[in-house]
């Protein structure tokens, strides 16, 4: 089998791809740069616009958000801690429980009595 092409070592490289030293890179970089800006910038605006007014109608609900926001970006509660804060909330729900249905057995107990 034979081929009537020639070899051409550079048919198998790829286009090369543009530097940091290409004319219009630099302008291309700061245009995109500019776009970036002004659009970060009209995103606080209307950040800006939008807590305020919710800060005034719904000042409790932005408090809780805001204190949401830091505990889950100060690293929140390591899972040893959660599972022992789990334990003992459930625990105490337990004990609060059994210590109602006491109190409504023993009530009901005494009406009997009285009878």
């Amino acid at each position: 089998m034979e081929t009537s092409e020639a070899f051409d070592p550079r048919a198998d490289t790829p286009p090369p791809r543009p530097t940091a030293l290409d004319p219009g890179t630099g302008e291309a970089f700061m245009t995109a740069a500019e776009e970036a800006g002004a659009a970060v910038e009209q995103l606080y605006r209307i950040g800006n616009a939008y807590v305020g007014r919710e800060a005034q109608d719904r000042p409790y609900r932005v408090i809780g958000i805001a204190a949401g926001i830091g505990f889950v970006i100060g690293g929140g509660l390591a899972w040893k801690m959660a599972g022992r804060v789990m334990n003992v909330a459930g625990r105490i729900a337990v004990t609060r429980a059994l210590e109602q249905w006491a109190t409504a057995a023993g009530r009901d107990f005494r009406k009997e009595q009285h009878k």
